[in-house]
């Protein structure tokens, strides 16, 4: 139940100490007052409450300011976007699969790509995420929301991924096929990421979107492990994986259809005005340059796993379920058990 602070309000609190700056910056504009007995459903989006000693009792209080209330999801709004990014979990835990190793081992085994061909799959995806840097002013262009653009991109994904396996003896279509999938996966991610913004509210999202990860390791895992064993009894088998990829990447789109409708919010249009935070905040620039020097090895490192376990050229000539079981399956294991 929310009730307007007055200053004869039993529900004021009687000390502010701590406070006193935020008192003062925002206009508190209401006050949830909570017992024992539990969260009321209504007003359950705001969590990040603090203790305070209230004159009616030791409960707890919970302020927001008039802007912050405006940006809390509704209760219905994040167990309706959480119960389906479980389900979208699955279809993405699979799709994990094709961009290591999958992609990589069928150019090296079945097409005998050269170099440069396997070198433009490793690289083709790490060119979407570059790209994805124009998304959201896109977006913003167009008018349409992030839930529908998000789902235009699985959707163009899947198509990508039909090219492929509708001509499976064709290197050219399965580099086309594969080149347009995985580039256009990794468009939709700060379309994602906002859509964890707007509908999950701030005090619990880091604890759903882990829930999440967990979920869609877990299923990675487990695919990988049915998928690296079709592989091994017989490599031509990846046709019939070529499909399946299509078919859960539809499946993905037509899940982020249904999450709740999230508008892009209000700003430029242009895809470089938000380097000015690298200029004014000096933390986020600290860590962004830690991530490129991290990235530069581990991003390196991982896009050649593949190509050093199955090349026989390098001493190894690993078969499909041995690089499956190093190149995701304990990876992907080892970051479940210590997340």
């Amino acid at each position: 139940q929310w009730n307007r602070i007055a200053n004869n309000s039993p529900y004021k609190p009687t000390n502010l100490s701590g406070y006193n700056d935020f008192y003062e910056k925002y206009e508190i504009v209401s006050v949830r007052v909570v017992g024992v007995g539990g969260v009321p459903s209504p007003v359950r989006a705001c969590l990040q409450s603090s203790p305070l000693s209230c004159r009616n009792g030791p409960l707890r209080c919970c302020f927001l300011s008039r802007r912050e209330l405006a940006m809390q999801p509704s209760f219905e709004t994040t167990q309706r976007t959480f119960r389906l990014e479980m389900w979208r979990s699955i279809p993405v835990g699979i799709i994990e699969y094709l961009f290591v190793p999958f992609a990589g081992l069928v150019a090296l085994k079945v097409y005998d790509a050269s170099d440069n061909q396997k070198a433009f799959l490793l690289a083709i995806s790490q060119v979407g995420l570059i790209a994805s840097l124009v998304i959201v002013p896109l977006v913003r262009r167009l008018g349409w929301s992030l839930t529908s653009a998000a789902s235009v991109f699985s959707f163009a994904a899947a198509a990508g991924i039909v090219v492929a396996a509708a001509v499976p003896s064709s290197l050219a279509f399965y580099l086309g096929g594969l080149g347009l999938a995985m580039f256009t996966f990794m468009l939709p991610l700060p379309l994602i990421t906002q859509i964890y913004q707007a509908n999950f509210p701030a005090s619990r999202r880091g604890t759903l979107f882990g829930t999440t990860t967990v979920f869609r390791g877990s299923v990675a895992v487990g695919f990988a492990f049915a998928a690296g064993w079709i592989l091994e009894r017989d490599i031509s088998n990846f046709r019939y994986l070529l499909w399946v990829f299509a078919a859960v990447a539809v499946w993905a789109a037509l899940i982020v259809v249904r999450i709740p409708k999230v508008e892009v919010t209000a700003g430029s249009s242009n895809p470089f005005t938000a380097f000015r935070w690298l200029r004014d905040d000096k933390k986020f620039r600290l860590l962004i340059v830690s991530w490129m020097l991290m990235g530069l090895g581990n991003l390196t490192a991982l896009k050649i796993w593949v190509e050093y376990f199955a090349n026989a050229e390098y001493g190894n000539g690993f078969s499909a379920w041995q690089v499956t079981l190093l190149t995701i399956v304990i990876p992907t294991s080892v970051k479940l058990v210590f997340t």
